[in-house]
């Protein structure tokens, strides 16, 4: 089970660093 928690976790950092760089992309050419 800890490989899929590993999995999980990943997802997660990658949707919220994806996020971040999506919203600063925008809020600059804003």
């Amino acid at each position: 089970m800890v490989g899929k928690r590993a999995e999980i976790v990943g997802g997660i950092v990658l949707i919220v660093v994806g996020a971040t760089i999506l919203y600063e992309h925008l809020s600059a050419a804003a």
